[in-house]
Protein backbone atom coordinates (compact mmCIF):
# COMPACT_ATOMS: atom_id res chain seq x y z
CA UNK A 1 0.00 0.00 0.00
CA UNK A 2 1.38 3.36 -0.93
CA UNK A 3 1.30 6.38 1.29
CA UNK A 4 0.84 9.21 -1.15
CA UNK A 5 2.97 12.30 -1.05
CA UNK A 6 1.64 15.15 0.99
CA UNK A 7 -0.34 17.33 -1.37
CA UNK A 8 1.34 20.53 -0.37
CA UNK A 9 4.75 19.10 -1.20
CA UNK A 10 3.73 18.78 -4.83
CA UNK A 11 2.71 22.39 -5.32
CA UNK A 12 6.08 23.70 -6.48
CA UNK A 13 5.98 27.23 -7.85
CA UNK A 14 8.05 28.11 -10.89
CA UNK A 15 9.10 31.75 -10.44
CA UNK A 16 12.23 32.84 -8.54
CA UNK A 17 12.29 35.73 -6.13
CA UNK A 18 14.50 36.75 -3.16
CA UNK A 19 13.59 36.37 0.52
CA UNK A 20 13.38 38.79 3.45
CA UNK A 21 14.68 38.37 6.96
CA UNK A 22 11.18 38.48 8.46
CA UNK A 23 9.18 35.49 9.67
CA UNK A 24 5.41 35.50 9.88
CA UNK A 25 3.74 34.61 13.15
CA UNK A 26 2.96 30.93 13.65
CA UNK A 27 -0.68 29.90 13.74
CA UNK A 28 -1.32 27.15 16.31
CA UNK A 29 -4.51 25.16 16.67
CA UNK A 30 -5.33 22.22 18.95
CA UNK A 31 -8.20 19.91 18.00
CA UNK A 32 -9.26 16.28 18.11
CA UNK A 33 -8.47 14.18 15.08
CA UNK A 34 -11.69 13.03 13.45
CA UNK A 35 -12.72 11.25 10.29
CA UNK A 36 -9.62 9.08 9.95
CA UNK A 37 -10.01 5.36 10.61
CA UNK A 38 -6.28 4.95 11.25
CA UNK A 39 -6.20 7.53 14.05
CA UNK A 40 -7.95 7.03 17.35
CA UNK A 41 -10.23 9.82 18.61
CA UNK A 42 -8.34 9.93 21.93
CA UNK A 43 -5.43 11.64 20.17
CA UNK A 44 -4.90 15.38 20.12
CA UNK A 45 -3.04 17.41 17.53
CA UNK A 46 -1.19 20.70 17.45
CA UNK A 47 -1.14 22.20 13.98
CA UNK A 48 1.26 24.95 13.02
CA UNK A 49 1.57 26.69 9.64
CA UNK A 50 3.75 29.64 8.77
CA UNK A 51 6.01 31.18 6.17
CA UNK A 52 9.63 31.61 7.17
CA UNK A 53 10.84 34.24 4.73
CA UNK A 54 14.39 34.01 6.04
CA UNK A 55 14.64 30.58 4.44
CA UNK A 56 12.10 30.96 1.60
CA UNK A 57 10.23 28.25 3.46
CA UNK A 58 6.56 27.29 3.84
CA UNK A 59 6.04 25.13 6.94
CA UNK A 60 3.00 22.95 7.72
CA UNK A 61 3.27 20.64 10.73
CA UNK A 62 0.78 18.52 12.65
CA UNK A 63 2.02 17.00 15.90
CA UNK A 64 -0.10 14.11 17.26
CA UNK A 65 -0.06 12.64 20.75
CA UNK A 66 -2.51 10.92 23.12
CA UNK A 67 -4.66 12.99 25.43
CA UNK A 68 -3.65 10.74 28.34
CA UNK A 69 0.08 11.44 27.89
CA UNK A 70 0.19 12.72 31.46
CA UNK A 71 3.98 13.12 31.68
CA UNK A 72 4.28 14.77 28.28
CA UNK A 73 7.20 12.49 27.41
CA UNK A 74 5.64 11.14 24.23
CA UNK A 75 4.63 14.59 23.03
CA UNK A 76 8.23 15.70 23.54
CA UNK A 77 9.56 12.72 21.56
CA UNK A 78 7.32 13.49 18.58
CA UNK A 79 7.96 17.23 18.73
CA UNK A 80 11.73 16.81 18.97
CA UNK A 81 11.82 14.37 16.05
CA UNK A 82 9.90 16.66 13.71
CA UNK A 83 11.58 19.87 14.88
CA UNK A 84 15.06 18.38 14.47
CA UNK A 85 14.18 17.44 10.88
CA UNK A 86 13.02 21.01 10.23
CA UNK A 87 16.26 22.36 11.68
CA UNK A 88 18.30 20.00 9.49
CA UNK A 89 16.39 21.13 6.40
CA UNK A 90 17.02 24.79 7.20
CA UNK A 91 20.72 24.02 7.58
CA UNK A 92 20.62 22.28 4.22
CA UNK A 93 18.97 25.31 2.60
CA UNK A 94 21.70 27.58 4.00
CA UNK A 95 24.37 25.20 2.72
CA UNK A 96 22.87 25.17 -0.78
CA UNK A 97 22.68 28.98 -0.87
CA UNK A 98 26.28 29.25 0.28
CA UNK A 99 27.47 26.82 -2.38
CA UNK A 100 25.50 28.64 -5.08
CA UNK A 101 26.52 32.11 -3.89
CA UNK A 102 22.89 33.04 -3.21
CA UNK A 103 22.27 36.66 -2.15
CA UNK A 104 21.29 36.82 1.55
CA UNK A 105 19.47 40.17 1.19
CA UNK A 106 16.01 39.05 0.17
CA UNK A 107 12.56 40.59 -0.17
CA UNK A 108 8.93 39.55 0.15
CA UNK A 109 7.77 35.90 0.42
CA UNK A 110 4.65 36.24 -1.76
CA UNK A 111 5.03 34.83 -5.24
CA UNK A 112 8.33 33.13 -4.50
CA UNK A 113 9.48 29.80 -5.74
CA UNK A 114 9.96 28.56 -2.21
CA UNK A 115 11.10 25.58 -0.17
CA UNK A 116 8.49 23.47 1.61
CA UNK A 117 8.40 21.38 4.77
CA UNK A 118 5.39 19.23 5.72
CA UNK A 119 4.95 16.78 8.60
CA UNK A 120 1.94 14.97 10.00
CA UNK A 121 0.58 11.66 11.30
CA UNK A 122 -0.10 8.70 9.03
CA UNK A 123 -1.67 6.68 11.84
CA UNK A 124 -1.82 6.81 15.62
CA UNK A 125 -2.58 4.04 18.11
CA UNK A 126 -2.72 3.77 21.89
CA UNK A 127 -3.80 1.06 24.36
CA UNK A 128 -3.02 0.29 27.99
CA UNK A 129 0.53 -0.82 27.10
CA UNK A 130 1.82 1.16 24.14
CA UNK A 131 1.59 4.35 22.13
CA UNK A 132 2.53 4.20 18.47
CA UNK A 133 2.55 7.01 15.93
CA UNK A 134 3.70 6.76 12.34
CA UNK A 135 4.17 10.11 10.64
CA UNK A 136 5.51 11.49 7.39
CA UNK A 137 8.05 14.25 6.98
CA UNK A 138 8.26 15.76 3.51
CA UNK A 139 10.41 18.55 2.16
CA UNK A 140 11.25 20.05 -1.20
CA UNK A 141 13.74 22.58 -2.43
CA UNK A 142 12.54 25.48 -4.56
CA UNK A 143 12.39 24.40 -8.18
CA UNK A 144 12.94 20.71 -7.40
CA UNK A 145 11.17 18.15 -9.60
CA UNK A 146 9.46 16.56 -6.60
CA UNK A 147 9.58 16.39 -2.83
CA UNK A 148 11.36 13.84 -0.67
CA UNK A 149 9.11 12.13 1.85
CA UNK A 150 10.19 9.99 4.77
CA UNK A 151 8.09 7.89 7.12
CA UNK A 152 8.98 7.53 10.79
CA UNK A 153 7.48 5.75 13.78
CA UNK A 154 7.78 6.34 17.50
CA UNK A 155 6.70 3.42 19.67
CA UNK A 156 6.48 3.96 23.40
CA UNK A 157 5.90 1.71 26.42
CA UNK A 158 3.50 3.40 28.85
CA UNK A 159 4.64 1.18 31.72
CA UNK A 160 8.40 1.70 31.44
CA UNK A 161 8.14 5.18 29.88
CA UNK A 162 10.73 4.09 27.32
CA UNK A 163 10.89 4.01 23.52
CA UNK A 164 10.23 0.53 22.08
CA UNK A 165 12.87 -0.57 19.57
CA UNK A 166 12.54 -3.42 17.08
CA UNK A 167 14.48 -5.73 19.40
CA UNK A 168 12.35 -4.66 22.37
CA UNK A 169 9.15 -5.64 20.59
CA UNK A 170 10.38 -8.74 18.74
CA UNK A 171 12.64 -11.50 19.99
CA UNK A 172 15.01 -12.95 17.39
CA UNK A 173 16.45 -16.15 18.82
CA UNK A 174 17.45 -17.64 15.48
CA UNK A 175 17.90 -16.48 11.89
CA UNK A 176 14.62 -18.22 11.07
CA UNK A 177 12.81 -15.79 13.39
CA UNK A 178 13.78 -12.76 11.34
CA UNK A 179 12.91 -14.71 8.20
CA UNK A 180 9.25 -14.55 9.26
CA UNK A 181 9.33 -10.77 8.81
CA UNK A 182 11.35 -11.02 5.61
CA UNK A 183 8.85 -13.52 4.19
CA UNK A 184 5.99 -11.13 4.97
CA UNK A 185 7.83 -8.22 3.34
CA UNK A 186 8.69 -10.32 0.30
CA UNK A 187 4.98 -10.98 -0.11
CA UNK A 188 4.60 -7.23 -0.74
CA UNK A 189 7.97 -6.24 -2.23
CA UNK A 190 9.59 -9.50 -3.37
CA UNK A 191 9.01 -8.76 -7.05
CA UNK A 192 10.70 -5.37 -6.65
CA UNK A 193 13.64 -7.00 -4.86
CA UNK A 194 14.06 -9.53 -7.67
CA UNK A 195 13.78 -6.79 -10.30
CA UNK A 196 16.62 -4.94 -8.58
CA UNK A 197 18.56 -8.21 -8.40
CA UNK A 198 19.07 -7.96 -4.67
CA UNK A 199 19.80 -11.36 -3.13
CA UNK A 200 20.28 -10.03 0.39
CA UNK A 201 16.82 -9.38 1.88
CA UNK A 202 18.26 -8.44 5.28
CA UNK A 203 20.18 -5.60 3.61
CA UNK A 204 17.40 -4.74 1.12
CA UNK A 205 14.81 -4.16 3.86
CA UNK A 206 17.28 -2.53 6.25
CA UNK A 207 16.44 -4.99 9.01
CA UNK A 208 18.90 -3.40 11.44
CA UNK A 209 16.89 -0.17 11.41
CA UNK A 210 13.49 -1.34 10.20
CA UNK A 211 10.76 1.25 10.75
CA UNK A 212 7.65 -0.30 12.31
CA UNK A 213 4.42 0.87 13.90
CA UNK A 214 2.02 -0.96 16.18
CA UNK A 215 -1.72 -1.24 15.68
CA UNK A 216 -4.32 -3.30 17.55
CA UNK A 217 -4.17 -6.38 15.32
CA UNK A 218 -1.20 -5.71 13.07
CA UNK A 219 2.32 -4.35 12.74
CA UNK A 220 3.09 -1.87 9.96
CA UNK A 221 6.54 -1.86 8.37
CA UNK A 222 7.28 1.38 6.51
CA UNK A 223 9.81 2.59 3.95
CA UNK A 224 10.67 6.13 2.90
CA UNK A 225 11.14 7.42 -0.65
CA UNK A 226 13.90 5.52 -2.50
CA UNK A 227 14.61 3.27 0.49
CA UNK A 228 13.76 0.16 -1.52
CA UNK A 229 14.91 1.63 -4.80
CA UNK A 230 11.25 2.29 -5.63
CA UNK A 231 11.63 5.98 -6.48
CA UNK A 232 9.68 8.88 -4.93
CA UNK A 233 6.91 6.95 -3.21
CA UNK A 234 6.58 5.82 0.38
CA UNK A 235 5.56 2.22 0.96
CA UNK A 236 4.20 0.25 3.88
CA UNK A 237 3.32 -3.34 4.60
CA UNK A 238 0.68 -4.19 7.21
CA UNK A 239 1.21 -7.66 8.70
CA UNK A 240 -1.23 -9.43 11.01
CA UNK A 241 0.12 -9.94 14.52
CA UNK A 242 -1.07 -13.56 14.31
CA UNK A 243 1.54 -14.22 11.61
CA UNK A 244 4.27 -12.79 13.85
CA UNK A 245 2.94 -13.96 17.22
CA UNK A 246 5.94 -16.25 17.84
CA UNK A 247 8.26 -13.22 17.55
CA UNK A 248 6.34 -10.71 19.66
CA UNK A 249 7.57 -10.57 23.22
CA UNK A 250 5.14 -11.78 25.84
CA UNK A 251 4.87 -8.35 27.47
CA UNK A 252 3.36 -6.94 24.25
CA UNK A 253 0.96 -9.76 23.34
Amino acid sequence: MKIYLLAASCLLLTCCHPKSTQQTAAVIDSTNIAGDNDIQPNFKVDTISYQDTMYHLAVDITYAYPKDDATGIYKTLVTNRIDSSLKEFKNEISKVWKEEGEDEDKTDFDGLSHNMFDAGPAFCYSDDKVISTSFTIGYSHAGAAHAFNGVYSINFDKRTQQVITLKDYFQFKTKADSNLIIHALDGEFGELRQTLKNDNPWEFYGMEHLCFGILKDSVVFSFSDYQLGQGPSMENCKVSKQLLISLIRESYK
